[in-house]
């Protein structure tokens, strides 16, 4: 519908409320996380027993992995580090507390990976350097949104949705291809971690620009309906 200033002006304040709401939302992730939120390879309690693991209350299984599952897994792995990456990089060039908060999030994703690479003995060959990838398009992806994230604040808000319009696009393509129910738990839990992250940096993106938002990598009705109630004004 065409909505008119008063009502654009109502619009996009209630953005910028929801914007704060999930902010919220992932900072409570992060303390109901604590200490503890990797049980294989990060820190806090964790450890396994022959091919089976704990995470929290969430068991893995274990045993044999498809060739396509490793490659999964370990691509995966690498792209949870791109975001956080990315993220780290921004919130600095920034100051920004909405990249910080994600980023740790995103290690929060690296970790929960890492327990499914120590449960099922696959090599970790992530790198501990910020902004060093193995994988040379991963590598050379974030350079490019560390460049474009560093023109504007702005800008910086739409690499954070385009990462995640990227994760969610993958881990929609993983969870096609994958019948493990470890990593189809993973993924899923990943998937909606980064439907809010989308949800944090469009809101707020659309807040502070008062533009509507343009689905970078998926379909716009898909965009629209992790948004919840789409984009209803026109202008």
């Amino acid at each position: 519908m065409i909505c008119n200033d008063f009502a654009k002006n109502i619009y996009f304040s209630f953005l910028l409320l929801t914007a704060y709401i999930w902010r919220i939302i992932i900072l409570t992730e992060k303390n109901a996380a604590g200490s503890g939120y990797s049980c294989c390879g990060g820190r806090g309690h964790h450890g396994h027993h022959g091919h089976h693991g704990m995470c929290g209350s969430i068991a893995l299984q274990g045993g044999d992995l498809l060739e396509a599952d490793k490659h999964s897994i370990l691509y995966l792995h690498e792209e949870e580090k791109l975001a956080r990456d990315v993220y780290l990089s921004l919130a600095r060039h920034w100051d920004s507390l909405i990249h910080q908060h994600v980023s740790e999030s995103e290690q929060r994703h690296i970790d929960r990976i890492g327990d499914l690479i120590t449960v099922y003995h696959l090599d970790d060959l992530l790198s501990a350097d910020v902004g060093v990838f193995r994988n040379t398009d991963l590598q050379k992806l974030y350079d490019e949104l560390v460049a474009r994230g560093q023109k504007t604040a702005h800008d910086a808000l739409l690499v954070g949705a385009w990462v995640e319009e990227a994760d969610i696009q993958d881990l929609q393509q993983a969870l096609t291809k994958t019948k493990n129910p470890d990593l189809i738990n993973t993924y899923e839990h990943l998937l909606q971690a980064s439907y809010r992250h989308l949800n944090l940096f469009v809101r707020t993106w659309m807040a502070q620009s008062e533009m509507f938002y343009t689905a970078q990598i998926l379909p716009q009705a898909t965009v629209d309906a992790i948004l919840g109630a789409g984009q209803v004004c026109q202008i």
